[in-house]
């Protein structure tokens, strides 16, 4: 018997994104069962369906595709996308790896958020992006400082039940000026609703990166 399309095209663009189950449930809005039930191709709500198409920015048409189609679609995905590893962050220990050795951020929203961990989230990225700025003058006291200030930002996060994880990844750069290339790290942040964080993002590699 041939299977649903979406089944597979659900179970393949979430393996693609390195997901799991409760990972891509956290990102679409959706809850832990209705991933399952269309991985396991049973009926679903159209709202749903569009959910899970959106955390994948995509459509719910592409969700319909024939295999065929889909393997074409993760080629030309796994040529613009470029998967990044994350880390949990529960701390302002955690961050503190990232601090002062970064040159430019990403900061990413990933499904639905509500105004207010809107708002922190986005006190949050101020909040690394300065400190970022400063630590390679400030002493270690104040370091100390910075980590504690950004775990306040992290109870608050948590606290709005929005999971944050952070990752790095160099990134090779060519100077007009002179052809001379050059590596910069970049730094990676993921928010995402519920208690589920983002273990890989998927970062466009056309979109620019901010510098810090």
């Amino acid at each position: 018997m041939k299977q649903n399309p979406i089944a597979q095209n659900v179970r393949a663009f979430r393996r693609a994104h390195h997901w799991t189950q409760e990972e891509l449930a956290a990102a679409s809005g959706v809850d832990v069962r209705t991933v399952q039930r269309a991985e396991a191709g049973h009926p679903l709500s159209v709202e749903s369906l569009r959910a899970i198409a959106a955390a994948f920015d995509t459509t719910l048409d592409m969700l319909s595709i024939s295999i065929e189609d889909f393997e074409r679609y993760v080629a030309e995905f796994e040529q613009k996308y470029s998967l990044i590893h994350l880390n949990p962050i529960e701390s302002g220990d955690d961050v503190n790896y990232f601090l002062g050795n970064s040159d430019a951020s990403q900061f990413q929203r990933i499904g639905k958020l509500t105004d207010q961990q809107a708002d922190a989230f986005s006190e949050f990225e101020e909040a690394f992006r300065d400190w970022n700025d400063l630590w390679s003058d400030l002493s270690p006291v104040h370091r100390r400082d910075a980590e504690r200030s950004i775990g306040e930002h992290i109870e608050t996060l948590q606290s709005l039940a929005l999971s944050i994880s952070m990752g790095q990844k160099p990134m090779g750069l060519t100077l007009r000026n002179n052809g001379t290339s050059v590596q910069l790290q970049i730094v990676y942040c993921a928010a995402v609703p519920g208690k589920t964080p983002l273990r890989f993002l998927a970062r466009d590699k056309g979109v620019p990166v901010s510098f810090v």
